[in-house]
């Protein structure tokens, strides 16, 4: 019996403890945090960086997130963005028909994800016989800080897609001084 009622009171300790977890979550709270965190979710932007293998022949787009990103000036005085390494192929190998074919990577390099923080883009603002007749174009900069809703969603079975926002977290990149002792450039494609 004794075993009994120390369970009894043991499970009231057990309600309390998660409960007071979640309590803790607020703008406070880092990243990392929110991510562990089953209730709140940081809506981070991302940033698309476009990297080429030296030889030109292997290419691709990674979306990374601006938690994931520092900054720093390139030789030129320009502002440029860093978000670590990725692979990409060098060598292929293709088999098939033009029409059906299977490439396969033979081997790949390691390059680093930078890109200036600059961009420009352009969009369509007069259309004719489904063409576009012009255009608009529009230079922008990646900023250095961001503020990052928070979501939270009721209970576990809820989407994040329909939770509210429940505080803004401020998101700072931080600055390369390793990448300005590299000197890297955005690479050109041969």
């Amino acid at each position: 019996m004794n075993k009994f009622i120390a369970g009894l009171l043991m499970l009231p300790l057990l309600v309390i403890i998660p409960l007071q977890a979640t309590a803790a979550v607020g703008p406070e709270s880092t990243i990392s945090e929110l991510y562990q965190d089953r209730f709140h979710y940081p809506v981070v932007p991302t940033v698309p960086f476009y990297v080429h293998a030296a030889n030109g022949s292997g290419s691709k787009v990674v979306w990374a997130k601006v938690t994931d990103m520092s900054y720093y000036r390139d030789n030129d005085g320009d502002l440029m963005l860093y978000a670590g390494t990725t692979e990409v192929c060098s060598k292929f190998s293709v088999t098939g028909s033009i029409g059906d074919s299977d490439r396969r990577c033979l081997s790949s390099e390691t390059v680093p994800l930078i890109r200036p923080a600059g961009y420009s883009y352009q969009y369509c603002v007069f259309r004719t016989d489904g063409d576009c007749g012009r255009y608009i174009k529009s230079d922008s900069v990646y900023p250095l800080r961001y503020q990052v809703p928070v979501v939270k969603r009721m209970a576990e079975s809820d989407s994040f897609n329909y939770a509210n926002v429940v505080f803004t977290k401020t998101v700072e990149l931080s600055h390369c001084t390793e990448c300005e002792a590299m000197g890297w450039t955005v690479p050109k494609v041969h």
